[in-house]
């Protein structure tokens, strides 16, 4: 099996499937005679996932060309991001200096491309400055400019503004 996925559960209709060789043995078939196989697999990575399956019997098989077939699965990239916002005091006076903590994470399981955060101030807040782990804060448009965003990878942003 590929390693894109995890096998759950294998059913067959007749005979039985060996997950160790990925064999299923179905027996003999009658005339016209159809046996099924169900495989069950959670998917546990992305990209191209290519699954090929053959036939074969003993005695003569008047069309070959027919005895293999391919399915093919695109799992797109995937990636999880989360954000925190963090303010340090919850009650404040007119003139009183606020600091906002953003946290934006990556719960994968990629790389998240292009990331940004956009944070645009109300009008009762004045921009001080800010201080990113990674990337730049535009205050004009409250976009904070990350970039690609490992897997697991967490970046920290304080915005500083005067109430």
């Amino acid at each position: 099996m590929a390693d894109n996925f995890k096998f759950i559960s294998a059913n067959a209709s007749k005979g039985y499937y060996n997950l160790t060789n990925g064999i299923w043995a179905v027996g003999n078939l009658t005339n016209n005679e159809t046996a099924k196989l169900v495989i069950t697999v959670k998917i546990i990575k992305t990209g191209f996932i290519q699954n090929n399956v053959s036939v074969n019997g003993t005695g003569y098989d008047p069309n070959l060309t027919n005895n293999n077939a391919t399915v093919n699965i695109t799992v797109p990239q995937t990636a999880d991001l989360s954000v925190i916002k963090i303010v340090n005091v919850n009650v404040v006076t007119v003139g009183d200096k606020i600091i906002y903590t953003i946290i934006v994470k990556n719960n994968g399981p990629d790389t998240a491309l292009d990331v940004y955060a956009v944070d645009k101030l109300s009008d009762a807040l004045k921009f001080v400055s800010y201080k990113a782990s990674v990337g730049v804060y535009n205050p004009a448009t409250g976009i904070w400019t990350i970039g690609n965003l490992t897997n697991k990878a967490m970046l920290h942003w304080k915005l500083h503004v005067l109430f």
